[in-house]
């Protein structure tokens, strides 16, 4: 039993890397179509929008910003074509049923494997936005739990440092996803 435990685990880092390789059909995730960034005059013109709703809170200091998947979609895909050596390809957000899930393919080392990262967006007792992992497939295999803590920690931070890089001081209160739409409620400070 002991010595027929090595063959197994290698019949099974086989199967997993041939799986991954050849993409098998039906276990990998399914890419949605990917968007064609924005240009240069229609960042400026969400950009400026945004600004205008940040500049206009309702009677008791609230704004509400929100964004639709196409947007978010556009948004990416222009950050990803400016960073083409990240080794992700293809990416798309869906937004559905109070989740946010981003597809992609992954390539490392001449083998690639579609991605699927679903985020469950959060908002603790400081009003600070989180991203909660809820599940990570890759190639059609889910990954352990320690990586999707990892994962976390890094879109976390992420997105830490790129609120600290804004001018704008914003306290959420909500962050509400339908089907199609983003919409993130809270204070200017």
């Amino acid at each position: 039993m002991y010595n027929s435990l090595p063959r197994i685990l290698l019949i099974l880092i086989i199967t997993v890397a041939a799986g991954l390789a050849c993409n098998l059909p039906g276990s990998a995730p399914t890419l949605p179509p990917t968007a064609v960034p924005m240009n240069p005059e229609d960042v400026q013109n969400l950009e400026q929008q945004l600004q205008a709703t940040l500049n206009n809170p309702n009677a008791s200091g609230e704004v509400t910003v929100t964004l639709t998947q196409d947007q978010l979609n556009r948004i990416i895909a222009g950050q990803i074509a400016q960073q083409p050596d990240q080794g992700i390809s293809d990416p798309s957000v869906v937004l559905t049923n109070g989740q946010m899930q981003v597809f992609g393919k992954v390539t490392q080392s001449d083998i690639s494997a579609n991605l699927q990262v679903v985020l469950q967006p959060t908002v603790d007792a400081a009003g600070n936005p989180r991203l909660n992992v809820v599940s990570i497939n890759l190639g059609g295999l889910p990954v352990p739990d320690v990586l999707k803590s990892r994962v976390e920690t890094m879109a976390n931070d992420a997105l830490d440092n790129y609120l600290a890089s804004t001018s704008n001081s914003f306290k959420v209160r909500t962050i509400t996803i339908t089907e199609g739409q983003m919409a993130v409620t809270g204070t200017r400070q």
